[in-house]
């Protein structure tokens, strides 16, 4: 028999046939050079190799001599393999998530999700697999402190993760929490569901935000845990980058930069409020306030023991998986608008906290002002700023180029000379459109007078006078300013309020002392800091303020009667008006409705 014949022989054999089906499976040529894949990774083999691992297999074929008789002949499969004109082969290797658009040529390393491929065991008791499913969903739910937009929100986009891979959204869900409320398994559950080879988990921003960025390749899901907001602020263009960009540089150390799709998602987990960088009316982050419900604190040690230790063993049931991705298919992800999402009092109070020093320091000064124009000279402003961040107890830099650069970028304004000095001017109603836009911060606008008007056209007449907004009435001997808020309630429901107010302050003090010597502040607490801060800055623009046209007009405060009435409040004894003084931001109740 002739060796072409005999080959053909081998490569049509059904041993060969169905050893090279399962063989194929992880060994093929790609480029014209031998491969391996792992399910995970491609693995360059040389021919010494490749026939290494394959000098065990053979294949054995019966053939009839020229007598008729039967003989057998073995030969490795290595050798007829090399020569089959039909081997698996690629010319290049691609990830892409969009597999209808994969060529025969390419081999594509994402293969679809292990949730996918699951089927449901025999004898499945389906009441019990509803319950198991409530379980998941519960913490879901908490996770999302039981919002019900929330808790779709998230759902849409697990759902849109794996029922659209190749089009991730343009954002990325943000989970702040005390510790111990199980952030870290809603992480675990989605692994389970893609398959821990398109996830990652890291501590550090720089693993994917940093120049080298390989951790990414490949992967759809990942989690940025315990967000430093140090290092998070550091590379925050970075995040909003990798959050929306559709193509990006994958580099590898001593690899060269490639172009790759991104197909993305992230959510970052932290315990401190200011753990993630936010911007007033940002769009792309969506905060979760996570629930202490299953907490050690709120449920003792042994009940937080059991509810995570049975979650964690519902999640890993295969039928559970099933079960969860058959409800995810059921979601509708093409006619869900995320953007219209509410944002949790959280978001909208850490967005206001998070405003620039200049923002408010804008809002202040001009305030009440009612000339079209509102020019200075360029180092009395900055005086001015510099003061303003002072008796904030700010820590900020400033200098005059940076200053400038700001107040160009963010509220327009305009350099020139006159009079041998450098001046800024500023357009009243253009800043406060851009305060009301921008930052939400709403100053009634004032109806202007022509004088003022007339006055303005001049720019040498320069606003170098201590401006007061009409919000401040001046004390002798006291604080520069105090702020006043007429009181509508009689006397007595005044003073009780103060009381509860001092001892509720009092306690406080107290706890966070106590928290203090425990080096381990609570989330509960930092939330109330940063609602202090959005009190003071809040109260700035929402309070009934008295008017007060000029210092003839300014009301005289009876000393004598300050003591008897009580701490801050004063009564003006020709109207019998009440008033409350806030000093330094002193006393001020949270009501709870700050945002309009």
């Amino acid at each position: 028999m002739s060796k072409f014949i005999l080959k053909k022989k081998f490569l049509s054999s059904k041993m060969y046939l169905e050893k090279k089906e399962e063989y194929e499976k992880e060994h093929f040529k790609i480029g014209g050079a031998y491969a391996w894949y792992d399910g995970d990774k491609i693995t360059n083999r040389s021919i010494a190799g490749t026939k290494e691992w394959f000098k065990n297999k053979t294949v054995i074929v019966n053939v009839g001599d020229d007598e008729g008789e039967m003989r057998k002949i073995e030969k490795s499969f290595y050798d007829i393999w090399s020569e089959d004109p039909n081997m698996r082969e690629y010319d290049e290797v691609v990830f892409d998530c969009d597999v209808k658009n994969v060529k025969k040529n390419q081999f594509n390393l994402f293969g679809g999700f292990a949730v996918e491929k699951l089927k449901y065991s025999d004898n499945v008791n389906k009441k019990e697999l509803e319950l198991k499913l409530a379980i998941i969903n519960e913490h879901i739910a908490s996770l999302c402190n039981y919002n019900e937009e929330h808790i779709k929100l998230v759902k849409w986009y697990i759902a849109q993760m794996i029922k659209n891979p190749a089009e991730p959204p343009p954002i990325c869900l943000i989970f702040i929490s005390s510790e111990g409320v199980g952030k870290d398994l809603i992480f675990e559950f989605i692994d389970f569901l893609l398959g821990d080879k398109y996830t990652f988990n890291v501590d550090k921003i720089d693993s994917i935000a940093g120049r080298f960025n390989s951790m990414l390749g490949g992967k759809i899901f990942g989690v940025v845990n315990e967000s430093n907001p140090v290092e998070n602020k550091t590379r925050e263009d970075n995040i909003k980058y990798l959050v929306t960009t559709k193509n990006f540089m994958l580099e590898g150390k001593y690899k060269d930069a490639v172009k790759t799709k991104n197909y993305t998602r992230f959510m970052f987990f932290t315990n401190r409020l200011n753990g993630f960088p936010l911007d007033e009316g940002a769009r792309r982050p969506k905060i979760m306030n996570c629930s202490d419900k299953y907490t050690e604190k709120k449920i003792g040690p042994e009940a937080n023991k059991k509810h995570f230790d049975e979650l964690r063993i519902v999640m890993k049931e295969k039928d559970v998986q099933k079960r969860f991705y058959e409800e995810l298919m059921e979601i509708d992800i093409e006619n869900f608008n995320f953007k219209q999402t509410e944002k949790s009092e959280l978001q909208q109070i850490l967005e206001v906290s998070s405003r620039p020093p200049i923002v408010e320091f804008m809002a202040e000064t001009i305030y009440g002002y009612k000339k079209l124009k509102y020019t200075i000279k360029k180092t009395t402003l900055l005086e001015k700023y510099t003061s303003f961040l002072l008796k904030r107890n700010m820590k900020y830099e400033c200098n005059m180029k940076t200053f400038t650069v700001e107040l160009q970028h963010k509220f327009k304004a305009e350099e020139f000379e006159s009079g041998g000095y450098w001046k800024y001017r500023l357009f009243t109603d253009q800043v406060k459109d851009i305060l009301l836009k921008e930052y939400k911060i709403d100053l009634a606008k004032k109806q202007t007078d022509k004088d003022d008007n007339d006055e303005d056209d001049d720019d040498d007449d320069d606003d170098e006078k201590e401006f007061k907004p009409n919000y401040f009435i001046k004390e002798n001997d006291k604080a520069e300013y105090i702020r006043v808020e007429e009181h509508k309630k009689m006397l007595d429901n005044v003073k009780k309020e103060l009381e509860k107010s001092n001892i509720f302050i009092e306690q406080l003090k107290e706890q966070i002392e106590e928290q203090k010597k425990k080096e381990n502040v609570s989330i509960d607490e930092q939330l109330e800091h940063y609602k202090k801060i959005v009190r003071d800055l809040e109260k700035k623009r929402i309070f009934e303020l008295n008017q007060i046209s000029n210092k003839n007009q300014q009301k005289e405060w009876d000393q004598e009667d300050l003591k008897k009435t009580g701490k801050n409040i004063y009564i003006d004894k020709t109207t019998k008006k009440i008033y409350k003084v806030y000093k330094d931001h002193e006393d001020i109740e949270f009501d709870g409705n700050l945002f309009k």
